[in-house]
């Protein structure tokens, strides 16, 4: 498994973690972080089928809520 795939296993898991810990006010507010993020991917164009632009993007949106 590389670095990247390792380190965004690892984000995924943090991430299922704290929703499941998270109370009904803190899962709307994951919710809309979730919805704010898809809205910036789809703003974000297609690097020749890499979707690395758009992943960095959204652990980048992660990064801000957290």
């Amino acid at each position: 498994m590389s670095d990247e795939t390792e380190d965004l296993a690892e984000t995924l898991a943090f991430t299922i973690g704290v929703i499941l810990q998270s109370d009904a006010d803190k899962r709307r507010h994951i919710a809309l972080a979730y919805q704010e993020a898809r809205q910036l991917v789809e703003t974000i164009p297609p690097d020749d089928g890499d979707a690395r632009p758009k992943i960095i993007a959204c652990l980048e949106r992660f990064e801000i809520y957290m």
